[in-house]
């Protein structure tokens, strides 16, 4: 048996854009207000297993007075999220292989491993 391991990274920017979709799609994700910046570390998972942790700064606005709000996301919508950007960008993802979220050298990653088999194996 073969197994496939993938590691999508976005950048710092695919990274924001990736969030402001997924926050035009699903408005309950993040209140309202400019995006400021978006930090991922380590949860408590590992490279293998997944884990990450995901704050994004958002600025609420109230007429005059501004506000920073840090949020930190739920795990299933970090990797929600990043299946979106991958489908929306054409990245082939196999469909019954479990996905997990995790920080890789400071950047956010969809982690995929696949079990198959080889060809003529069965």
């Amino acid at each position: 048996m073969l197994t496939e391991r993938r590691q999508i990274l976005l950048s710092d920017e695919k990274l924001t854009h990736a969030v402001e979709a997924y926050r035009n799609a699903n408005p309950s994700f993040l209140p309202p207000g400019n995006i400021l910046q978006v930090n991922v570390g380590p949860g408590p998972g590992n490279c293998t297993t997944g884990g990450v942790v995901m704050t994004v700064g958002v600025c609420l606005t109230y007429g005059e007075t501004e506000q920073r709000m840090d949020v930190r996301a739920r795990e299933t919508d970090i990797i929600n999220l990043l299946v979106r950007f991958c489908l929306e960008n054409n990245v082939l993802l196999p469909r019954a292989a479990p996905k997990a979220a995790a920080a890789v050298d400071g950047k956010l990653g969809l982690v995929i491993e696949y079990d198959h088999c080889a060809p003529g194996r069965g």
